[in-house]
C-alpha cells in the first residue's frame, strides 16, 4: 500500500497520540527572526511532532506494510526509525531529501529569476563510477548528466558512502576551480584517492560534453572544514546539513544538539513531501504556509 495523504492518517489518529515533545519558543513574526537564529533550525507544527510520534519514534509493525514514496525511491518504516535517534542513515533517506533539497534550490532561483546553481548526484552515482580501488568506468555513469551540464554549476555535489559504514560529500566548486571534500569523522581521514576519482570524471565528462581537455592543473584538490560528528551514526544527516548550507552560500558552522533536531526536519519533510521552506533571500527558515485542517 502506498500511502501519500499525511493528513488523512492524522485525521485517522485523531487525539490518540500523546507525546511528551520540546517545543521551540515561537518567534513573533514569522520570517522576521532574531539573526542569532540558526539557518537550519526549522520550526515544527504540533502535528509534526505527532508524525515524528507514529512513523519515526514509533517502532515499525511488521504486519502494516506501508511504504511513503515519492520518485523512483521508496522509504519504508523501518528507515523512517533511522531519523527517530542515533541511527545510521541509509541511501534511500539520503537521496529522498536531498531532492527536495534541489527542488527548493529551482524553486527559489525562479523567484529570484535565476537559473540553479547547484546539481547534487544521487548516493548511488559514486558506486557506479568506481569499478575498481582506484579505477573509474565514464560508461556507467556517461548517461547521469543527459539533462544537466554540471559545468554550468557553481557547486556540484557527490555524496559518498563508503562500504555502507560512513557518509562523507565531495563538492566540485565549478567557477573557482576547487575539488574539496568534507568528512564529519573525528578522525581527519584522507580521502585523495576519492578526489582523484572524482577529478577523472570531471575530465573525461568535460571532454564529452564540451569537446576538449580540462586544465587540470588549474584546479585545486583539499579538505574542507566541517563541523565533527560527537558520535559514530552522524555522518548522514551531516552530508545533509552541509549541502543545505552549501546551497545557500552559508557558512558550514553548527553544534552538535542541532543534528538531532534536523533529524525532524528530515523526517517531517519526507513524510509530506515538502522541502522545509526558507525566506526569500534563502537565510532565515521559515513555518510551513499550511497547517493541517
Amino acid at each position: 500500500i502506498v500511502i501519500d495523504d499525511v493528513d488523512t492518517i492524522l485525521e485517522e489518529i485523531g487525539q490518540s497520540v500523546s507525546l511528551k515533545v520540546s517545543t521551540r519558543e515561537e518567534p513573533k513574526l514569522v520570517g522576521e527572526r532574531s539573526s542569532t537564529f540558526h539557518p537550519l533550525a526549522y520550526p515544527l507544527y504540533k502535528e509534526d511532532h505527532i508524525l515524528l510520534g507514529v512513523h519515526v519514534y514509533k517502532k515499525a509493525d511488521a504486519k502494516r506494510e506501508v511504504v511513503f514514496s515519492k520518485g523512483p525511491h521508496f522509504i519504508s518504516p523501518e528507515n523512517y526509525n533511522r531519523l527517530g535517534g542515533r541511527y545510521w542513515l541509509d541511501g534511500d533517506i539520503s537521496n529522498n531529501y536531498l531532492k527536495l533539497m534541489l527542488t527548493r534550490d529551482k524553486d527559489m532561483s525562479k523567484v529570484q529569476g535565476s537559473s540553479p546553481k547547484s546539481y547534487c548526484f544521487s548516493t548511488y552515482f559514486f558506486t557506479k563510477l568506481c569499478v575498481e580501488k582506484k579505477e573509474i568506468d565514464y560508461m556507467n555513469v556517461k548517461r547521469w548528466t543527459k539533462e544537466v551540464d554540471i559545468f554550468s554549476m557553481e557547486k556540484v555535489f557527490f555524496p559518498i558512502n563508503i562500504v555502507d559504514s560512513h557518509w562523507f560529500t565531495i563538492v566540485a566548486y565549478v567557477r573557482e576551480k576547487r575539488l574539496m571534500y568534507l568528512d564529519s569523522s573525528k578522525y581527519k581521514i584522507c580521502r585523495f584517492s576519492h578526489l582523484t576519482r572524482v577529478q577523472r570524471y570531471l575530465m573525461a565528462e568535460h571532454k564529452h560534453k564540451l569537446g576538449r581537455e580540462m586544465n587540470i592543473k588549474e584546479w585545486k584538490l583539499g579538505r574542507e572544514e566541517s563541523p565533527a560528528q560527537d558520535d559514530g551514526c552522524s555522518c548522514g544527516v551531516h552530508v545533509a546539513m552541509n549541502i543545505d548550507l552549501l546551497l545557500r552560500d552559508l557558512p558550514l558552522q553548527y553544534k552538535g544538539n542541532l543534528v538531532q533536531e534536523y533529524r525532524k526536519t528530515m523526517a517531517v519533510s519526507l513524510l509530506r513531501k515538502e522541502y522545509p521552506r526558507l525566506s526569500k533571500d534563502g537565510l532565515l527558515p521559515l513555518r510551513r504556509k499550511k497547517k493541517i485542517r
